[in-house]
């Protein structure tokens, strides 16, 4: 709420930080404690500026929000949505991620079906996202949009917060409906990767006789 705020200080936001932090300071050593607010102190309000815009003019929101048991065409899935904003009555799904939006690994899961490959795991996480909005029978979303937006800035441009948007097609989402699909008919029918091989281990002797052999005490 405070973000939709166009007026919402910078200062309140590395505050806000601040006071979280002090709650797990326990945790850390004080070098470690001491370079995370420094470093975020600085890094915060530059983010802020770069990406207010995404909660102006927000009509509702829901953080955090929990799906479960939804029915998707027969297949049983649930997920947590960090944000949901709507605005002009259509949905944004939002994630954060916590690394650097230029990293390769980034750019491996930010891929799309471009080029005839599968797509990267954020690009299915997007749509599985608006898939659970779609079959939310509480309310109506009309999602149209997934966002990521990485909290650490580049590596190669340390001033940029990468934020990376994705409109699914229809031939997006069938492509990502078929990968569901068969995922969730080979764990029905315990197919997996392979496994180590190891006589004792619990879940190569699953996958070979459908039963658990466990070792733990």
């Amino acid at each position: 709420q405070a973000l939709s705020n166009s007026d919402f200080d910078e200062q309140r936001l590395v505050f806000l930080f601040s006071t979280a932090l002090k709650r797990y300071e326990w945790y850390f050593a004080q070098d470690e404690y001491d370079g995370l607010l420094r470093r975020f102190s600085n890094q915060l309000p530059l983010f802020l500026r770069q990406h207010q815009s995404i909660w102006n003019n927000v009509e509702k929101f829901k953080l955090e929000y929990y799906l479960g048991r939804i029915n998707f065409n027969g297949i049983p899935i649930n997920g947590k949505i960090d944000q949901v904003l709507v605005k002009d009555g259509q949905a944004i799904i939002i994630d954060f991620k916590s690394g650097k939006g230029d990293s390769s690994s980034s750019d491996l899961k930010l891929k799309t079906t471009y080029k005839g490959n599968k797509g990267g795991d954020y690009w299915r996480q997007g749509a599985f996202y608006k898939f659970l909005l779609d079959n939310d029978n509480s309310q109506t979303w009309n999602a149209q949009k997934s966002g990521f937006l990485f909290l650490q800035a580049n590596k190669l441009e340390p001033d940029i917060f990468k934020y990376q948007e994705y409109v699914y097609s229809d031939v997006d989402l069938q492509i990502i409906e078929t990968q569901i699909k068969d995922t969730f008919t080979n764990i029905n029918e315990h197919k997996f990767d392979q496994g180590c091989e190891k006589d004792d281990c619990e879940w190569c002797n699953y996958i070979k006789s459908h039963q658990v052999i466990s070792n733990r005490r």
